[in-house]
């Protein structure tokens, strides 16, 4: 969702990975669902590229992809 905390989150990712935030949308699991129906601002987090067989046979994440979101973590709380 929109909302100004996520444009925040999103700055401070792109700082600390030097990409772009905002990958994908989070909409499959039951809390954003939930989020949606009562107009509540929402937004995953997380690790997810394509080429990580994402939800797949032999999914992984990239280490430097983990430092990325561990260093946004930090700054954003």
């Amino acid at each position: 969702s929109h909302h100004e905390e996520m444009d925040r989150l999103n700055e401070i990712y792109t700082q600390c990975s030097k990409e772009s935030g905002m990958y994908c949308v989070m909409g499959s699991t039951p809390a954003a669902a939930w989020a949606k129906e009562l107009a509540l601002p929402h937004f995953g987090i997380g690790v997810a590229r394509g080429d990580t067989l994402m939800h797949g046979v032999g999914e992984f994440a990239y280490i430097e992809d983990l430092v990325s979101l561990e260093k946004t973590l930090v700054e954003f709380f």
